[in-house]
């Protein structure tokens, strides 16, 4: 079994503690973990799904920093902390550097008819990486913050934290980590960064009006190569009905990630269908948010006999302490065993077999007395039999073909011969 702590949407602003209205909140955060330290033991892993910051600012991202460090702390067992692993959100990239500029980038970005967007990131990856650099520009002080945790991709490492950097057509837009093994299957989390398109007017894809727009997600951030001895565990801010493409995106990640989390829209939620979904929601939600509480989420995964177990155990603030979320603690199941297509493709084509028939000559003469035919009686049989080619505008050899392929199919000679001889 694997243990993880996992919160989101912290949105750490620098102030004093009599001006912040979380302080207290924090604080018994601080105290259920200690609760929860007790009953279980070790929590090897704190997960955060985006908008640690406020702004995207530095003092912000330390601020953070340090409540972080207290929560290791807290969960320390016989000098092992928690392993922290963070994705960014909305909030955790500084809109002000080149903002014109982006502005003309996004419009690309947006551009979902015929891939172009994707064609796009590809291009200036591989030849205009001074163009690419602009881009993940808004996300430096959160990169910084990032370093320290691991949670990095190669390519903003590359942009964010090097002064010179190299080239960029081999590095991932997304990083992996491998956590453990539970029986024969290797954990891996992966991280997404969704914050590319982001200027504050994003909106869900079916909730946009006039300004406003969806997000993009780059195909290569997502595109992550698994094998079915892999269980990929993945953290992106975003939920994926923010994307414009998002049917596209949805089918791959259910593929790919059998547990996903998302941040960002502050309410909690969970679903499993092909995957296992975890829509977590907000530690520190912004103020006059009053219709869902703060949340965060204890969460176990284990595997046994090739079935994938995830319980969720959720904590809610209810104003003066943290609590069961007993609407939302749940526990799912999800079978891991690949079916072998093989034997499955086997047996419909099984039943896809008609019974021989019994013709009154052997098929190949059937075939051969059709072929003999003038193309005015092979015309006309075409078209008294299978209607639906006959007007096919395909050369005349290409049609009979067509056809005797598909008498051949459904066992229809003994109908042909018959035609045959009336003519």
């Amino acid at each position: 079994m694997i243990r993880f702590l996992q919160i989101s949407d912290l949105h750490f602003l620098c102030c004093n503690d009599s001006d912040d209205e979380y302080s207290q909140l924090r604080v018994r955060f601080e105290e259920d973990l200690r609760c929860l330290k007790e009953k279980v033991g070790a929590i090897p892993y704190l997960l955060i799904c985006g908008d640690i910051a406020n702004k995207g600012q530095k003092t912000e991202f330390e601020a953070a920093m340090n409540y972080i460090n207290e929560l290791c702390d807290i969960l320390n067992v016989d000098g092992q902390k928690p392993n922290v692993f963070v994705v960014p959100g909305n909030h955790d990239i500084d809109r002000t550097p080149y903002k014109h500029t982006r502005d003309h980038l996004r419009s690309k970005l947006l551009s979902f008819k015929d891939g172009q967007n994707d064609y796009f990131m590809q291009e200036i990856r591989k030849f205009e990486p001074d163009t690419l650099k602009i881009l993940y520009l808004p996300l430096q002080a959160y990169t910084k913050f990032a370093d320290d945790y691991s949670s990095n991709d190669e390519l903003t490492e590359e942009l964010n934290l090097k002064k010179n950097f190299s080239e960029l057509k081999d590095k991932n837009l997304y990083w992996k980590r491998p956590i453990g093994k539970i029986e024969n299957y290797t954990i891996n989390i992966i991280g997404l960064n969704s914050t590319l398109a982001c200027d504050g007017k994003e909106r869900e894809k079916n909730d946009t009006s006039k300004g406003e727009h969806s997000l993009f997600l780059p195909f290569m951030s997502y595109n992550v190569v698994t094998r079915n001895n892999e269980v990929n565990i993945s953290m992106i801010h975003h939920p994926l009905n923010w994307l414009g493409n998002e049917e596209k995106v949805q089918k791959i990640f259910d593929d790919r990630f059998k547990i996903q989390f998302y941040g960002h829209i502050h309410k909690q939620s969970s679903r499993s269908d092909t995957a296992i979904k975890i829509y977590s929601g907000a530690l520190q939600p912004p103020p006059g948010e009053d219709d869902y509480p703060p949340v965060y989420n204890y969460i176990e995964v284990d595997i046994k006999d090739s079935r994938l177990l995830v319980t969720i155990n959720s904590r809610k603030w209810d104003g003066s302490k943290f609590v069961k979320y007993d609407d939302e603690c749940k526990s799912y199941s999800l079978s891991l065993v690949k079916e072998n297509l093989w034997n499955t493709e086997d047996k419909e084509d099984a039943q896809k077999v008609l019974p021989i028939e019994s013709t009154p000559i052997p098929t190949h003469e059937i075939i051969q007395l059709f072929r003999i035919q003038t193309p005015v009686v092979k015309k006309n049989i075409i078209k008294e039999m299978l209607p639906e080619i006959s007007d096919s505008q395909i050369a005349s050899h290409l049609l009979e073909l067509n056809f005797l392929s598909a008498i051949r199919a459904t066992n229809r000679f003994t109908e042909l011969y018959n035609k045959l001889i009336k003519k």
